[in-house]
């Protein structure tokens, strides 16, 4: 009799993990992404495991490349809906250069956070974020050529 209820607590203790990872992990796909200045955007893909309902909120990151200078601040709430396992995509919209060329490569962050319980619908699970913030790298889109100086005007003169 004893071996039996052991049984039954051994599944009943399966059942519960496999109850609390069903919302499953959510995580970047790539968690380092380049682009060239002159791209319209900036794409991240978000993966995720399990079947349930759930949700995730991403948000764009300030480094070296600012909002309103770089790039555009974005952030919202991916959504998986029950049995959904597709790829996830965040565009984040790049602003076109001014400045001169030459400048540093300049980057800022995505990141990605579970919801709060309060939050979460009846039926929803909380999502395990396993990678939570992604850096995109925006590159100069223009190769520097050598310049040349020339001298116009002048006579020739031994120097």
């Amino acid at each position: 009799m004893e071996i039996f209820s052991m049984k039954k607590m051994v599944a009943a203790g399966l059942a519960l993990v496999a109850l609390m990872a069903s919302a499953g992990e959510v995580k970047f796909a790539k968690t380092a992404v380049t682009v060239k200045e002159d791209a319209a955007y900036a794409e991240l893909t978000v993966k995720r495991t399990g079947a349930d309902l759930t949700r995730v909120r991403f948000a764009t990151v300030a480094d070296t490349a600012v909002p309103g200078g770089e790039y555009y601040a974005t952030n919202g709430i991916l959504t998986w809906a029950q049995g959904d396992r597709k790829d996830q995509k965040i565009r984040v919209r790049l602003m076109p250069d001014l400045v001169a060329k030459g400048e540093p490569e300049k980057s800022f962050g995505v990141r990605l956070e579970a919801l709060d319980a309060s939050e979460l619908a009846p039926e929803e699970e909380a999502a395990t974020v396993l990678t939570d913030t992604a850096v995109v790298t925006i590159r100069e889109s223009a190769k520097q050529a050598p310049g040349k100086v020339a001298v116009t005007g002048c006579p020739d003169a031994d120097y």
